[in-house]
């Protein structure tokens, strides 16, 4: 690979011998790369000062000014005290002899094509003579310049309010890199700075005019495993079955391909890998919103972790993975106007099976004259696109939960957990369970209300709920005691639909937790009680505690469990809340409440004998709703101010929100 020279904080390329390690004299760095100048073996550093490839006795190179300045340098005085004229002589010679062929490579020189950066910003290059063109999908702009040997001078003139832009670069002796500045202005608010930024670019493997992995050429314009592109725009096809293959996860080693997939392979024990399309979530406490982006992961062999924004495929975060204890951390690109340190605090874990993760962070502060400003709390959750098999129509989320093939036609749910499209105006992100497309982060509505479909909120029972798959193991039981003392609420939902982590929000962090019972015997649903936690939870207000620990009253477990216990039952009453992760009938919501809170709650405590049927729901910021509906047949006891009852099965097709279903 074609490297860079730092002297004085300026680039400087390497010129000498093929294989030969030089020294930059100003900097004290060595290097090992081809010494590159292709015109006259010298190369200029910013300052305009040449420098020249000066051979030592361990057959090392050292850079070194060849004009000599006003203190009176020589050339020789740079070359070991024992090395003779005669020596000297021949190694100019041979400097100029390289030079020479170096000169006369260069006539051939041809970037015409399309290339990549490690940034995952895309670069057209058309060289007619010794004129280039530049473009970039990621840009309005066009440059031009000229190539000269190895050196290329590109610019842009200054777009509507954009500055101008230039390049200057150095293509290496196999022509397959261009390395050198960006030079470009950068602001922040109405403060203003010149960066010279680093750029490196290699001709990519493949193009084939998008940024979709799974087609043979990657997001990233590498060819994919068990196949082969050719031609401009590229053409990938699967290459013989049975060809031996390297397994695109870090946690398989080997393999062999079969119709273009690489199969097989020794997967490595406790293994965790993150590679590939995730969904990303992110909640913002400044202003209470919620965004959801895509990204692709790259993962190294040390854990390594690099993010590329889709569609786009730039880099904008860096990150390592702990593969033993599935720690993550997460690290924004550290480049003005950011300041420098003060993205890092961005850490989680990744779930056991590697297809969720969670972080919580701090991020955006800004460098300006006056010092860092800005910054803000996050929390994000993540899910693992769909698998290229099953064919997602935005390379992500699935149009169904069902695959249908076969005449007469049959029909097998995809994999639980695959993110999939919701016509529900309500649903941020919903995942298929169980072959129907349910709710996993519901809408922004105050809880304890539903989204009206068009942008407001009405109060009423959210309809993308989960209920159980036994409707009877959920139970409410009310207990109203006119001094408050004895009055209880408990409220049971088990034997569901799997939950995961990612189902919960972020209760012991932000995300505030409700139960909410609704009186369903009219046209229009009415709430008759609501408690919840949480509701005036500061993320800012308990500091570093934040990051490493839990709000008060709430624990959390590895499984991404949560429990929450206030003896008192200071927030409306409620005193416990069990949210347990589990597979299919093992997972669980409890709540409970009692005393005197209960009847200071915003709606009051309702007094049984109460009308029916009634809908429960606890319902989570950020996180999944849960429900049980208690109708007659149900009910023990509904009098004296005592109402106990079992959940009422509801009529096949209503048991579980199915947006999917009801796309239009």
């Amino acid at each position: 690979m074609f490297r860079q020279a730092t002297g004085r904080g300026r680039t400087a390329r390497l010129l000498g011998r093929h294989g030969a390690e030089a020294t930059d004299a100003q900097s004290g760095r060595k290097h090992s790369e081809p010494l590159q100048d292709r015109e006259n073996g010298v190369v200029t550093q910013g300052s305009g000062t040449a420098l020249g490839a000066n051979p030592q006795r361990d057959g090392s190179f050292v850079l070194t000014p060849t004009t000599p300045p006003q203190y009176g340098w020589s050339m020789r005085d740079q070359l070991h005290p024992k090395l003779s004229r005669s020596r000297l002589l021949a190694t100019c010679v041979g400097v100029s002899l390289v030079g020479s062929l170096w000169a006369s490579a260069a006539a051939a020189a041809d970037i015409t094509g399309h290339w990549g950066s490690q940034d995952g910003t895309f670069y057209d290059f058309v060289q007619t003579g010794a004129d280039v063109l530049m473009t970039s999908p990621s840009s309005v702009r066009v440059f031009e310049g000229t190539i000269v040997g190895s050196a290329v001078e590109i610019a842009s003139p200054a777009y509507p309010m954009l500055f101008p832009e230039s390049y200057s670069l150095i293509l290496a002796l196999d022509e397959s890199t261009l390395a050198g500045v960006r030079h470009t202005v950068s602001c922040v608010l109405s403060f203003c700075t010149s960066v010279d930024l680093p750029v490196t670019m290699s001709r990519t493997e493949c193009d084939d005019g998008n940024q979709s992995s799974g087609d043979g050429c990657d997001f990233l314009s590498r060819v994919e495993p068990c196949h082969s592109c050719s031609g401009a725009p590229s053409v990938c096809v699967p290459v013989a079955d049975s060809t031996p293959c390297e397994h695109p996860s870090q946690c398989v080693a080997g393999g062999t391909c079969s119709a273009g997939v690489c199969t097989g392979g020794v997967e490595t024990a406790s293994c965790v890998d993150i590679g590939g399309g995730w969904l990303r979530t992110s909640h913002r406490f400044a202003n209470e919103e919620t965004y959801t982006e895509r990204d692709e992961i790259v993962q190294g062999e040390a854990g390594d972790l690099s993010f590329f924004a889709i569609p786009g495929g730039h880099l904008e975060i860096t990150g390592t993975l702990d593969v033993s204890t599935r720690a993550l951390q997460m690290d924004d690109i550290d480049t003005w106007p950011y300041c420098d340190g003060d993205k890092h605090l961005v850490a989680g874990t990744v779930a056991a099976d590697g297809n969720s993760y969670g972080v919580v962070g701090w991020t955006g502060f800004l460098s300006t004259p006056h010092g860092c400003v800005g910054g803000e709390v996050f929390a994000e959750l993540a899910l693992r696109c769909a698998d290229g098999s099953l064919e997602p129509s935005d390379g992500c989320m699935v149009d169904s939960c069902q695959r249908c093939s076969g005449d007469p036609l049959v029909c097998e749910p995809v994999p639980d957990a695959t993110p999939c499209h919701s016509s529900d105006p309500c649903t941020v992100v919903a995942t298929c369970e169980a072959g129907e497309c349910v709710a996993t982060i519901a809408d922004q509505c105050p809880l304890c209300t539903a989204c009206d479909g068009a942008g407001g909120c009405i109060v009423g029972p959210r309809n993308n709920c989960r209920e159980s798959d036994d409707a009877e193991s959920t139970m409410l039981a009310i207990k109203h005691d006119e001094t408050g003392e004895r009055s209880s609420l408990r409220w049971q939902w088990k034997d569901g639909g799997a939950v995961r982590p990612y189902d919960l929000g972020w209760p012991h962090l932000y995300s505030q937790v409700a139960v909410c019972v609704f009186d369903e015997s009219t046209a229009s649903p009415s709430l008759i009680f609501a408690g919840s936690v949480n509701d005036d939870l500061d993320p800012y207000s308990y500091g570093g505690s934040f990051f490493t620990g839990s709000a008060p009253g709430w624990k959390t477990y590895d499984d991404g469990s949560a429990r929450f216990r206030e003896k008192l039952g200071a927030a409306d009453g409620i005193t416990a809340i069990d949210l347990g992760t589990g597979a299919a009938g093992d997972s669980r919501v409890k709540l409970k409440g009692k005393g005197a809170g209960l009847l200071s709650s915003s709606t009051g405590f309702p007094t049984p004998a109460l009308p029916l049927p009634l809908r429960a729901q606890v319902q989570i910021e950020g996180g999944a709703c849960f429900e049980g509906r208690y109708g007659a047949a149900g009910v023990s006891r509904n009098a004296d101010g005592v109402f106990r009852a079992k959940g009422t099965p509801q009529a096949p097709g209503l048991r579980r929100f199915d947006a999917a279903r009801h796309r239009p």
